[in-house]
């Protein structure tokens, strides 16, 4: 694994959207900057149908376009992108910083650790195949094209109970399905459903 020898002033880990955001004001202000992703860039994002609640896009831009248009933005500010390198070990002891990746080593002055998130799979057939056409994990973003319809949520904690109440102003008919008898909830969600 090769050291690298020149030091940044930011190392950023994770090209999904917080990611490219942060390396997009740190270039403009002049750092040098390292962007980290495992994979592509974008992670979940970059799977979305369509945007229609991204501010600026007021017909809807797809997760891909979105994605796309937020790598130029790095790359027009400077920052350094290095894909298929995962981030397997950090060192963040003293004034520099070491990130390990797959391939080497890179040294920074700070590190910005922005690796998403990744939804709990239900692994049942389709639900790769119609995610953002039918299939998805976000209620707030996707709620609005369930508007009128039968929906069902699959949940077992308070944020399914939340989905359900959130979506039932919205779709014609909402199911939560559960593998318990009974969800427990420490809130009381009769007085504030929202």
């Amino acid at each position: 694994m090769g050291e690298e020898k020149q030091v940044y002033d930011l190392v950023i880990v994770g090209a999904g959207p917080a990611g490219l955001t942060a390396g997009i004001y740190a270039s403009r202000f002049g750092l040098k900057t390292l962007v980290l992703e495992a994979e592509t860039p974008g992670g979940r994002a970059a799977g979305v149908s369509i945007y229609e609640n991204f501010p600026g896009f007021p017909e809807g831009i797809t997760g891909k376009e979105l994605i796309e248009k937020m790598e130029r933005q790095v790359s027009r500010f400077g920052a350094e992108m290095k894909l298929f390198e995962e981030a397997i070990d950090l060192d963040l002891r003293g004034e520099l910083k070491k990130v390990t990746t797959s391939r080497a080593s890179y040294l920074s002055f700070a590190v910005i650790i922005a690796t998403g998130t990744q939804r709990r799979k239900l692994r049942v057939p389709g639900e790769t195949e119609f995610l953002g056409r039918g299939v998805s994990y976000c209620r707030v973003c996707d709620g609005p094209f369930f508007k009128g319809l039968r929906v069902a949520v699959v949940g077992f904690a308070e944020d399914a109970i939340m989905d359900s109440l959130f979506l039932a102003d919205v779709a014609k008919e909402v199911l939560l399905i559960t593998h318990e008898e009974r969800i427990e909830a420490t809130e009381d969600f009769s007085k504030n459903p929202t």
